[in-house]
């Protein structure tokens, strides 16, 4: 190490003899180069006055990663480049690029690994701007040649000669000793350099942190949320890359590039593209604790970027958007419209529903600890009844129904309390647990520990729970470590463990089959609305696995002074809370009864009284009956038929939760009145993963159609796309794209020419 190579990319001295800026060094923590941390310690010199304290730390720091940014900050604590100050150097992370294919031989030749090099071109010109810019061209320049296109912004970090590049160790190679005498060259005029390399001009062009929009404008937003959506579902390549965890020998930097490149490429708003690559697996800037103007800022060189200007007929070249989302050919708004005719009880029962039962009075003391909605709080009753009655009782069907639940807790933000209703259950379900009834099982466990686990507890409950559970269903959906996993779980719910197990581990049977192990499995989960439906297909509920699931969905309740005010700590733990205790003892005393009339695994048919049992069938037709008559009826009739079972076993959960051993009508009509809010959720649910494949199937059509200036005739539209689309599908989109004024519809010598309409 000498002085050589600060002395290059800063002048020695100063006209007033006062220091010029500073000089930030980062390192790794710990010191040792990490994709999943850093660097993130930085330590700032005043230059020239500590030029030998900064060359003194760096020697003794030579066995660590070391940067440093050619640029002197204005003040301690940031390196990011509105706090430049000084600047006199263009400068290329060349990476494998040949040095003799540059236009101009740099003035410092750096070689951060073998074949590898930094490059600088240095100037009498202090003009961080430009040289930032002529920076830029020479990246753009040579990016076909190795050079690294991202290597050029403003506060871009480089290693310093005379330290160690251990990147590479992790993979059993040897550190890197970057040489201390870096290979020199001439100097050039600004004038020079710029003829060399034209600056790439970035006017009009937001690419710098202080451009970014405030974090409520961006992260969880009603728009960045429902075109996340339509992203996902359009681009299988962003969702792949958003939800994908990195392997260990994958470059997170790398990764994040492309997702940011696919997405200014697809013309996605900045906004939403903020709030995808926040939220994504490999978003670097989160993982270091960085901060988010950090990540705006490689958003926009990714936006600005020549490679990467969006195409015509992207994603979010489809400004008709909100008008046809009004059509009535939607049929998100068709299943709500449907959704909301479905009324379960007659007019004259619906004073007949009672009002204290489990579910009311549990609602009731959670309403005292949280704004979330009520929907929330009956969904988390009715888990805490499945749970802790299922491994007692069954439904009265000649074939096995068990009274296991499963429900999804959604909401458009986290402001809707979804986790903090899921866990004031979880909660309530652990304070019910002992030895001998130990419910809940965790929020991350395999198919694989679950054949170990529940043979264990042959026919006795266990409950999983999983917050932003889209990243599960991302998983499950791409099929790849979670391969199965879905049909798995579905056995599950009917009851049944996959018989994979040893005889050893068998226990007593009863009247049960032979070799067959039970299960009283729950699920719990909770996700954003718009991130759970993008995460789905609407085969997830052709197929059944999510038409098992009942939905409480809801808004987060009015953003008002009254519901920001936070009440301090009085006082009361948990278990004082008296309202609390009273539901602790209802349940507790419940089970008791119960223990008295079977062993907890070995479960018996619940009756009904005949008038109850008649009028369940008979809500079950009305609901089979309407989906049936549906144009949507693919969707709505597993939904229907799995609302009635659910129905069904709710009201004996509620008889159950009473110490009935015979279900009547208050405990039906309760179920009923109960199931008409699920229904309502889960249908908007799958209207969501309707409107998102309905949107992408008229962009794909519009594409099609935008691909010739003289538009495709009906019999090329019909043709290219009936192998993957229902004939009132593709209609459909002609149709709403006609509304819309995205196409024109003539009439040419008899046959009919769709043409796209010029300038949108």
């Amino acid at each position: 190490m000498s002085f050589a190579y600060f002395d290059v990319i800063f002048p020695k001295t100063s006209e007033d003899g006062k220091h010029q800026g500073f000089v930030a060094i980062s390192l790794y923590p710990h010191g040792m180069f990490s994709e999943s941390e850093g660097p993130t310690q930085t330590h700032f010199f005043a230059w020239p006055s500590q030029r030998e304290d900064l060359v003194a730390f760096c020697l003794h720091n030579s066995d660590k990663d070391v940067y440093t940014v050619p640029a002197l900050f204005k003040e301690r604590g940031s390196r990011k480049g509105h706090n430049i100050a000084h600047q006199w150097v263009a400068y290329a992370d060349a990476d494998t690029l040949p040095l003799e294919r540059l236009k101009a031989e740099p003035t410092m030749v750096v070689e951060t690994s073998e074949g590898r090099h930094h490059a600088y071109w240095a100037t009498e010109t202090d003009d961080p701007q430009q040289l930032v810019d002529i920076s830029r061209a020479i990246a753009q320049e040579h990016k076909e040649q190795g050079c690294d296109p991202g290597g050029w912004d403003a506060g871009q970090l480089l290693r310093v000669p005379g330290t160690t590049n251990n990147k590479y160790s992790r993979t059993g190679r040897p550190s890197w000793e970057i040489p201390g005498r870096p290979k020199m060259g001439p100097t050039y005029t600004l004038k020079a350099l710029a003829t060399a390399y034209p600056p790439y001009s970035t006017q009009d062009r937001p690419s710098v942190a202080s451009d970014m929009p405030p974090k409520v404008e961006w992260y969880y937003t009603a728009q960045s949320i429902r075109e996340g959506a339509e992203v996902f579902r359009a681009s299988p390549d962003v969702l792949d890359l958003y939800v994908s965890e990195l392997r260990p020998d994958q470059d997170r930097s790398k990764t994040l590039w492309k997702l940011l490149s696919k997405l200014a490429r697809l013309n996605v708003s900045r906004p939403t593209a903020m709030h995808i690559a926040w939220g994504a697996k490999c978003n670097k800037f989160e993982l270091q604790g960085r901060p988010e103007d950090d990540l705006w800022k490689e958003l926009c060189k990714a936006y600005d970027h020549p490679d990467n200007q969006p195409v015509r007929n992207s994603f979010a070249d489809m400004s008709y958007r909100k008008e046809a989302d009004q059509s009535e050919e939607n049929p998100e708004k068709k299943l709500a419209q449907f959704a909301e005719q479905v009324a379960m009880l007659r007019p004259d029962e619906r004073d007949l529903v009672p009002t204290n039962t489990f579910v009311d009075r549990y609602q009731k003391w959670a309403a005292t600890c949280t704004d979330a909605p009520e929907i929330y709080h009956r969904a988390g009753a009715a888990t805490i009844l499945s749970a802790v009655f299922g491994e007692f009782g069954k439904c009265p069907t000649k074939y096995d129904t068990n009274l296991t639940l499963w429900f999804f807790i959604l909401g458009p933000t986290t402001r809707a309390r979804k986790t903090t209703a899921m866990m004031m259950c979880v909660d309530f379900l652990d304070d019910l647990s002992d030895d001998d009834f130990p419910y809940v099982i965790g929020s991350d466990v395999t198919p694989e520990a679950l054949n170990l686990l529940l043979p264990e507890k042959n026919g006795r409950t266990s409950v999983y729970y999983r917050d932003e559970a889209h990243g599960l269903l991302l998983e499950q959906s791409k099929k790849r470590y979670l391969v199965g996993s879905q049909e798995y779980e579905t056995e599950l719910f009917s009851g049944r463990v996959r018989n994979a197990v040893r005889v050893g581990t068998m226990k007593e049977q009863g009247e049960r089959e032979p070799g067959i192990i039970r299960t009283n499995f729950i699920r719990l989960l909770c996700g954003t609305l718009e991130q759970v439906s993008s995460a789905l297909s609407i085969e997830s509920y052709q197929s059944g696995h999510m038409a098992r699931f009942l939905v409480a969905e809801a808004d987060p309740p009015p953003l008002t002074e009254e519901a920001m005010y936070t009440e301090q700590f009085d006082g009361q733990l948990l278990g004082e809370d008296v309202m609390r205790l009273g539901l602790l003892n209802d349940i507790t005393a419940a089970r008791t009864f119960w223990m008295g009339v079977t062993e907890p695994g070995n479960t018996i048919r619940v009756p009904w009284e005949d008038d109850a049992w008649k009028r369940l069938q008979k809500a079950k037709y009305v609901l089979h009956r309407a989906a049936e008559g549906h144009e949507l009826a693919e969707v709505l009739l597993p939904t229907m038929t799995r609302m009635g079972d659910s129905m069904m076993k709710t009201a004996v959960l509620l008889a159950m939760s009473d110490r009935k051993q015979i279900v009547s009508m208050p405990h039906l009509l309760k179920a009923m009145r109960l199931t008409e809010d699920w229904y309502r959720s889960t249908a908007r649910v799958a209207g969501k993963i309707l409107h998102s494949r309905w949107a992408a199937r008229q962009n794909e059509i519009l594409i099609a159609i935008q691909s010739r200036r003289e538009g495709v005739t009906e019999q090329d539209v019909y043709s290219r796309f009936h192998l993957k689309m229902h004939e009132k599908e593709i209609e459909s989109a002609l149709h709403v794209l006609g509304k819309a004024g995205r196409i024109n519809r003539v009439l040419e010598r008899g046959r009919v020419r769709y043409i796209p309409v010029a300038g949108k």
